[in-house]
């Protein structure tokens, strides 16, 4: 049998559990457009895949697709967006935006 303080205890817990579910509904919903992240996704695997050299069983290098999962997973994590863009340029990408803004990377040395 319980006791009254028991009792008590266990009103105050459903009480503060009515509480919190309550609050949650009265949080403002946000909008999949609030907070839109757009993700370079090409320069991260690149970047990944030279700074992780992670293999397989196979001995194949897998260091970009984990790399580049794990940092999208952190970017996600710190800046909590309500929509997460990658994109990847297609084949001619620099050719196409030199046309539309010929100085585009005019000051890279070339290797």
């Amino acid at each position: 049998m319980q006791t009254q303080t028991q009792q008590n205890s266990m009103k105050d817990t459903k009480s503060n559990y009515k509480e919190m579910f309550n609050k949650l509904s009265e949080t403002p919903k946000r909008n999949v457009n609030d907070k839109v992240m757009i993700v370079d996704g090409l320069n991260l695997f690149i970047r990944c895949f030279g700074a992780v050299p992670t293999l397989n069983d196979d001995g194949e290098h897998v260091g970009g697709v984990t790399g580049c999962l794990l940092s999208l997973g952190a970017l996600i994590r710190k800046n909590k967006p309500t929509r997460v863009l990658v994109v990847f340029d297609g084949k001619g990408g620099s050719n196409r935006r030199r046309k539309l803004f010929p100085e585009y990377k005019q000051n890279r040395k070339t290797s």
